[in-house]
């Protein structure tokens, strides 16, 4: 039986510890990516916020300005009943 070279096998596997190593630390985000992340994330919901509170204050308004019609008509229907009945 052959003898077995151990060393180029350490040496081996030391070399693939070192590549899996490097190969780890340059996949790591940096705490720069998670703060763009987090900004980035931030704006989208305030984005959103503002864009549900513009349709929630556009759709009160049109609620006010039709109840506001309504109770005009009927405000002139009344005048307009008192004076005929004058």
């Amino acid at each position: 039986m052959p003898p077995r070279n151990i060393k180029s096998s350490k040496q081996k596997a030391s070399a693939a510890d070192v590549d899996i190593d490097s190969f780890f630390a340059s996949q790591q985000s940096t705490g720069s990516d998670d703060a763009n992340m987090v900004a980035i994330i931030a704006q989208q919901m305030q984005a959103s916020m503002e864009k549900k509170n513009k349709a929630r204050d556009v759709k009160f308004v049109q609620a006010a300005k039709n109840e506001l019609k309504k109770l005009m008509a009927a405000r002139c229907l009344e005048l307009k009943d008192f004076v005929d009945a004058l």
